[in-house]
């Protein structure tokens, strides 16, 4: 199933500084970098119904950065500071540094749900695991929908804090 155009924008804003840093240590000039950036956004759009999931899309628009960062250089005549071998390895240390941030942010969203309190992790769990929106979320719980809504905002805003203290914590021992 591909993914929709949301998760699209969301992964190309949050994608954008790492990618123009991989494109500039290929073509070694921002503005240029900025040109390709823009180019391979362009064309994730084009081909957003051919991507499965963000890994594939993160995995795509590196691929399609070097490409044509590369393909940018042989136009204009220059030549890479890095051979292909350094680019592979810079994309197998991306791809692994990926790997474990998601790895650790799994782990402590785990943590994060197992602090809630028994109700608030009750209706994380219909509500994400069970899939379970609106009224049918209200009638499994048992609870009015407004009072689902409040008690969803809430395990939002102590998951989302409980997410920044781990991330801090994680920052303070890197």
């Amino acid at each position: 199933m591909a993914i929709d155009q949301q998760m699209l924008v969301r992964t190309l804003v949050k994608q954008q500084t790492p990618l123009l840093a991989y494109i500039v240590s290929i073509v070694r000039e921002y503005n240029l970098a900025e040109d390709v950036y823009q180019e391979v956004a362009t064309d994730a759009v084009a081909h957003i119904h051919q991507i499965n999931d963000e890994q594939h899309l993160v995995r795509w628009l590196r691929q399609a950065c070097r490409f044509r960062a590369i393909d940018e250089l042989r136009r204009r005549g220059s030549h890479m500071v890095f051979d292909s071998a350094v680019l592979d390895q810079l994309e197998t240390d991306w791809d692994h540094r990926h790997d474990d941030q998601a790895r650790h942010m799994r782990q402590a969203l785990r943590r994060c749900i197992e602090q809630l309190a028994p109700n608030a992790r009750r209706v994380i769990h219909l509500r994400y695991r069970d899939n379970l929106t609106g009224q049918r979320l209200a009638e499994a719980s048992g609870r009015s929908m407004n009072t689902i809504y409040t008690a969803l905002s809430r395990a939002h805003r102590a998951l989302a804090e409980c997410m920044n203290r781990a991330q801090v914590q994680e920052d303070g021992l890197d």
